[in-house]
């Protein structure tokens, strides 16, 4: 093979083993058709308004695909320390309470079993910055108790309870994680350019 050729396919070879990974899927869960009930049914008639209750998490595709997940920890606010299954954590949202790999403020404690379907058991819970809640359940009954935020709390302080229920819909997305290439793919990916630069210098 003329070593033109033999550089030319060492070059496409370093590039291709230099590409960014496949992106890796991930299982978003999110609560749906939340229910109501207030422990102090002076301050919060049955008919009380309030802002729908956010809370869900999100696990790598890779976690559901195996039946089961377990991550709990706990940081004053950034840098957290988990332990379980952190590499296929992706984030959660409980109130106004975000939690990630990279931040969490509190204690934060989540284990799931998966089944095909999309049917999942779930056991939440947290005490953080904005919200403390507890829940538990299946995709179809999901039901817990939060307290400590606005639109649960007495106009007088007195924090009350509110209980809620509702159903854990499942839906798929796409997180780009780009695969950082290898140091042998760089350095075939180097000696591939150079090689083609030798060769244009010898036809020159």
């Amino acid at each position: 093979m003329p070593m033109r050729h033999t550089l030319a396919a060492l070059t496409i070879g370093a590039m291709l083993a230099g590409l960014p990974g496949t992106a890796d899927a991930s299982v978003t869960y999110t609560l749906t058709g939340q229910q109501y009930t207030f422990t102090d049914t002076v301050a919060f008639p049955p008919s009380s308004p309030i802002q729908p209750f956010d809370l869900s998490f999100t696990v790598s595709d890779a976690a559901v695909s195996r039946g089961s997940f377990r991550i709990n920890g706990g940081g004053p606010g950034g840098a957290p320390s988990f332990t379980g299954d952190v590499s296929d954590f992706v984030s959660a949202r409980v109130g106004f309470d975000s939690i990630s790999p990279t931040y969490l403020k509190g204690q934060f404690n989540l284990t799931a079993s998966f089944t095909s379907g999309g049917g999942v058991n779930a056991s939440l819970s947290l005490r953080g910055d904005a919200a403390d809640a507890l829940f538990s359940g299946t995709n179809t009954s999901f039901s817990g108790s939060f307290a400590d935020r606005p639109g649960c709390n007495s106009p007088f302080d007195q924090f009350p309870i509110c209980n809620v229920s509702g159903s854990l819909v499942s839906s798929t997305s796409t997180f780009a994680l780009a695969t950082v290439p290898e140091p042998m793919s760089l350095t075939l990916l180097g000696v591939g350019l150079l090689g083609m630069a030798a060769a244009r210098r010898k036809r020159g």
